[in-house]
């Protein structure tokens, strides 16, 4: 069992690798593991992913389990079943609408006022 102190170093380098890497550097089981350490502040998030992909084998079938469903394994609450879910979902979103994400512009806001302001 890992102490405190690994468990709270892998918390830090798995969202140091996000930030420095991005999602493609990621191994499915990896990108469960940051969720859950997204929506559980605290503790080992391993063996709460482990369980989760030995029950559902891959990462999508994980999102689209009913959120009664992820409610009744233990060590999920709500926040961490809605977390799960809405990871999809937003993507999903995103790719049914790709221009709502700056509304009709394709431009980030930021890019925009600065050529207003120009």
């Amino acid at each position: 069992m890992p102490t405190t102190k690994e468990i709270i170093n892998y918390r830090k380098e798995i969202t140091k690798k996000y930030v420095e890497k991005g999602i493609e550097s990621f191994l499915e089981s990896e990108i469960l593991e940051l969720l859950l350490v997204l929506s559980i502040p605290k503790g080992d998030i391993k063996p709460l992913a482990a369980q989760l992909l030995q029950y559902y084998k891959e990462l999508n079938k994980i999102h689209d389990a009913p959120l009664r469903e992820l409610l009744e394994i233990p060590g999920i609450n709500m926040r961490t079943a809605m977390f799960i879910k809405l990871a999809k979902e937003c993507s999903e979103y995103h790719s049914r609408n790709p221009f709502k994400k700056y509304g009709s512009s394709p431009c980030p806001p930021s890019i925009e006022l600065k050529r207003a302001a120009e």
